[in-house]
């Protein structure tokens, strides 16, 4: 379960994405949950945006329901790769 408005965390590889001070500079890469209807939201407060690491803030306008987290980035290239989480995240 996640909580709107809480802090989370992503562990794991070539996470990084192009993004400077709370600003995306290149809108198709970030960090998405994507809801029920498949709508991405995203994910506008970064904590930390390390290769291993993400650190962010969940919108605390979230609806309650299920959701996938998506983390977008270009690794070398121009070429967009994602990754999704297994686990779908509830919000109560």
């Amino acid at each position: 379960m996640i909580t709107k408005g809480g802090m989370a965390q992503v562990t794991g590889h070539r996470l990084k994405f192009d993004f400077s001070r709370s600003v995306p500079t290149d809108a198709l890469q970030g960090i998405y949950l994507i809801d029920e209807q498949n709508n991405p939201i995203a994910i506008i407060i970064i904590g930390e945006n390390k290769p291993s690491r993400l650190m962010f803030m969940m919108p605390p306008d979230l609806t309650s329901g299920e959701y996938t987290l998506e983390v977008r980035t270009k690794i070398n290239s121009d070429r967009l790769r994602s990754g999704r989480l297994e686990k779908q995240l509830t919000v109560a």
